[in-house]
């Protein structure tokens, strides 16, 4: 299952960035029901409850928002975050190593 996801993501960005629009909404609908399973981990799979969830998300939304505005988190410009977090680069520097096994095989 990881495989799958690594090689639709795979497509997904040769798709993006060769300009495929077929290709790329062919891989995007091959992500939904992965992308479906991670929104809603850790929420009782109930119907009910999910419903509940999708009403309350709207409200949850405005109010994170407005808890980043409140503290000036809401820059249109998140280079500095990029610069400052060397998570982000370990992890990119991780998926570019993963690729380029990917691609050699």
């Amino acid at each position: 299952m990881y495989m799958d996801m690594v090689m639709i993501l795979k497509r997904f960005i040769h798709a993006e960035h060769a300009g495929l629009w077929e290709e790329h909404l062919a891989e995007v609908e091959k992500m939904l029901p992965y992308k479906t399973r991670c929104y809603f981990t850790g929420i009782s799979q109930q119907p009910a409850a999910m419903e509940k969830y999708l009403r309350a998300l709207p409200v949850l939304t405005a109010v994170s928002e407005q808890t980043k505005a409140m503290a000036h988190l809401d820059m249109d410009d998140t280079k500095h975050h990029e610069d400052s977090n060397s998570q982000g680069t370990k992890e990119a520097e991780s998926v570019r190593k993963i690729t380029d096994v990917i691609n050699r095989s």
